[in-house]
């Protein structure tokens, strides 16, 4: 068969490192040295991406960087080329397929509506790109995703979604020891325990809703722990008036916006448990948490409680006392959170490449004459 990957967002390796689809890609074309594949590129590609011999890069210009062009991309120059090369199945592992190739076409979905951090190049928050996905869904013969749940997501349809997690932790180097977890710890939180927080404080609503919840856990529980906050939350004079008069503000640790994203991944192994008040179906700290064995606390939410499953605690309400119960019961109950730790890490080892490509294959197979 004659496969042809898009692997336009690759083209440079710092932005392969935070996309997801990359190490799914390089598990297929490794997978087997019978099929031909044709990795397509809208520029040349990075010298540290490397792919076996039997994969054959092809270049089509112009880069995609603007709606316009990325339209051009794939309803002109991708069919031509796809043609000329007689593709059996081109798989969109960017979130994109051509909309006037009559070649079979897999897309896959990324949570790309949810405004994770991911290359501006791939267009997902776009206008453009929400108009044409219904389209694109009802085009490809396969669609793969990482929850089923993300389907009902692209304006209110509904179609097939085959559930295959696309995760790749970006920041190997956060594999820390116990001793390096306890050193980190003590220079953070002067060796206390705490929760950690990326999605939750993003505006000042938000934010005040989570120092009370806190507030509420730390009265009853009488405890040390501390509540980290991570990533872009809310800033500015209000917020930290706020804090200021806060009765635990010693209590919380707000880290610099400009960390970088891999210090903090580093920090959420050394968590208590996650706080992730979400609103929207973004993945990778929750992902993050249990494949390192952190207990997630969330709000209720389609794709989120499709992905994580009966390994995440659940608030009621956004976040309110639920979040402060959930928050004691973590505390109270050694043996409930254990159990949280044990379901995450098994769904933590479904999250393989080579297992995603295996699924894959099953489907491919299917679109062969």
């Amino acid at each position: 068969m004659r496969i042809a990957i898009d692997c336009r967002l690759f083209s440079s390796y710092a932005d392969a490192v935070v996309y997801q689809a990359f190490h799914w890609v390089h598990s297929i074309v490794s997978k087997t040295s019978t099929d031909e594949f044709f990795l397509v590129f809208d520029q040349q590609p990075s010298p540290d991406i490397s792919f076996p011999t039997h994969c054959r890069p092809l270049i089509v210009k112009p880069a995609a960087k603007t709606g316009v062009l990325r339209g051009l991309w794939y309803d002109l120059r991708l069919p031509a080329l796809l043609g000329k090369h007689q593709i059996d199945l081109f798989v969109g592992a960017c979130g994109y397929i051509s909309l006037r190739s009559s070649v079979r076409q897999a897309i896959v979905l990324h949570d790309m509506l949810s405004g994770e951090d991911f290359p501006a190049a791939a267009g997902w928050k776009s206008g453009l790109y929400r108009s044409r996905l219904k389209t694109m869904l009802e085009k490809a013969e396969i669609r793969l995703a990482a929850a089923e749940a993300q389907a009902s997501f692209t304006g209110g349809s509904s179609f097939p979604v085959d559930a295959i997690p696309f995760f790749h932790l970006p920041v190997n180097s956060a594999d820390l020891t116990d001793h390096s977890k306890r050193v980190l710890k003590e220079k953070l939180t002067g060796g206390t325990e705490f929760f950690y927080c990326e999605e939750g404080w993003n505006n000042l609503t938000e934010a005040v809703d989570l120092l009370l919840a806190f507030s509420a856990f730390k009265k009853r529980m009488q405890t040390g722990m501390k509540l980290v906050l991570g990533g872009k939350g809310t800033r500015g004079n209000e917020w930290k008036q706020k804090l200021d008069a806060y009765r635990f503000k010693d209590d919380v640790v707000v880290l610099p916006e400009s960390m970088a994203k891999e210090e903090r991944v580093k920090i959420l192994t050394a968590a208590y448990g996650l706080i992730h008040l979400s609103a929207g179906a973004k993945t990778f700290w929750l992902q993050a948490a249990m494949h390192y064995g952190v207990p997630v606390v969330v709000n209720p939410h389609p794709v989120l409680a499709d992905l994580g499953k009966d390994a995440l605690l659940t608030c009621t309400d956004n976040p309110g006392e639920s979040l402060a119960q959930n928050m004691m019961r973590l505390y109270k109950d050694e043996n409930m959170r254990s159990v949280a730790i044990a379901r995450g890490l098994t769904l933590a080892r479904s999250w393989d490449p080579e297992m995603a490509a295996e699924a894959f294959y099953k489907k491919a197979l299917t679109c062969k004459d």
